[in-house]
């Protein structure tokens, strides 16, 4: 049966000047349409020669090949790189559940040993209070008993120190003076003291058998009112004499600070009696016993 040549489409007549296609297709050629394809490729035969659709196609095939064993190696290249980073990235991942797992470790420890210093705290802050406060017991009992030592001493001060002075016979001259007799086997001690105010006369300092004594001379006192030095004596100055409990020397800042709180917040009257101490806003206003330094600090 004729066939078409694949060059000039002719009808091809099979009788042997034709040559048929090595390739896959098997098309017929003119001996004549092909001879200088048949002389570029040199063949030894014609039964090897493939028409340039076919030698295009086995290239393709080839070139495709290529390409695909290419890819393939280049994928490979990359599966085992991605391999290779997902045991890097595993070996991270678990380097940092091994150091998050450690440091949970390390905060519950934390947690714990904070646990119990803040128990350990709130038992020394328990502790410490307790301790300030026998603390602030004993030095009040400590200032009772001072003072209570003092309970028939009297301290009179702004009385004029003279050279080789008689301490009794000043006495008998105050006595006089405020309207209370004096009986010297009464005394047990009567001497001046060094003041802390170097521009005032040291006080001085008389300490009665009797607490009745001292109590007399206070009242005395007070019921003269604005007693002088002039008055004890013409030779003195006119200078304000004071005669009050003897107070010792914590009780002496306790009364200053009390003074000093009530002069802040307006109380007008703060005084002391047998070293017990007390305040009055104002005059026909009932009067407050203070007795510690919460006590003054809560004046208000």
């Amino acid at each position: 049966m004729p066939s078409i040549c694949g060059v000039c489409n002719d009808q091809c007549n099979r009788d042997g000047s034709e040559v048929m296609c090595a390739g896959v297709g098997e098309a017929l050629f003119h001996n004549k349409c092909i001879k200088g394809d048949l002389e570029g490729k040199k063949l030894r035969s014609n039964r090897d020669w493939k028409c340039k659709g076919c030698r295009g196609s086995t290239n393709q095939t080839n070139v495709s090949t290529t390409i695909d064993n290419d890819l393939i190696k280049r994928l490979t290249e990359e599966i085992s790189n991605v391999r290779l980073e997902m045991n890097e990235l595993r070996t991270s991942v678990q380097f940092m559940s091994d150091k998050i797992d450690s440091s949970n470790k390390l905060m519950h420890d934390i947690k714990q040993e904070m646990s119990t210093l803040r128990k350990e705290n709130e038992e020394l802050r328990l502790k410490n209070h307790n301790l300030t406060s026998d603390v602030r017991n004993l030095k009040e009992r400590v200032r009772s008993l001072e003072q209570y030592t003092r309970k028939n001493n009297l301290e009179i001060s702004g009385v004029p120190e003279t050279p080789n002075e008689d301490t009794i016979c000043l006495l008998k001259d105050i006595a006089k003076t405020i309207g209370v007799e004096i009986d010297v086997t009464h005394l047990n001690a009567a001497h001046r003291i060094p003041s802390f105010n170097k521009r005032r006369p040291p006080p001085i300092i008389v300490q009665f058998q009797q607490r009745i004594i001292k109590d007399m001379w206070l009242k005395k006192f007070k019921e003269t009112r604005n007693l002088s030095a002039k008055q004890v004596n013409p030779a003195y100055p006119d200078q304000r004499v004071y005669i009050s409990d003897h107070l010792s020397p914590e009780n002496k800042q306790f009364l200053t600070k009390l003074k000093a709180k009530c002069s802040e917040v307006g109380y007008k009257f703060a005084w002391t009696r047998d070293g017990k101490f007390f305040v009055r806003k104002d005059e026909g206003d009932k009067c407050q016993k203070i007795d510690t330094v919460e006590d003054i600090e809560k004046l208000k």
